[in-house]
């Protein structure tokens, strides 16, 4: 079973629990500003829902990017963490490089079937991070 994550997109979070490029599930969850709040906890559900364990993936996909600094850290840390925790492979694709899930999902999993145990997936950002400084206390 592959898992790929997508926080690219601005109002929402898509995850995909994928047997096969043909063969695979999709749960969006609404996730604007709420990535690091939202995410494990779906991928949680979604694997319990599906009666499957962290330790059956063979393999990690997360799209790299370009989108919100935030919400790119927050997928792709997240897909490379759980790769190196388990020890399987990690692969990122960006957003411009597939139109629908079916295409998602096949080419994460032809990337994932070259990959090694260890590789990492870097973010694709779309401007600078735009952090704002504390206001002052009085």
């Amino acid at each position: 079973m592959y898992l790929i994550i997508n926080t690219a997109p601005i109002d929402k979070i898509e995850i995909i629990l994928a047997k096969t490029k043909d063969d695979f599930k999709l749960k969006v969850m609404p996730g604007e500003r709420k990535q690091s709040e939202k995410l494990l906890i779906g991928i949680t559900a979604f694997l319990k829902v599906n009666k499957l364990k962290l330790d059956q993936l063979k393999g990690i996909g997360a799209v790299s990017g370009p989108g919100r600094f935030t919400s790119i850290r927050i997928g792709v840390t997240l897909a490379n963490v759980l790769g190196y925790g388990l020890g399987i492979p990690v692969a990122g694709i960006e957003a411009g490089e597939y139109k629908n899930y079916p295409e998602l999902t096949k080419r994460i999993i032809i990337r994932l079937s070259h990959a090694k145990p260890g590789m990492v997936v870097l973010p694709v950002y779309n401007a600078e991070p735009n952090i704002t400084r504390a206001k002052p206390k009085k």
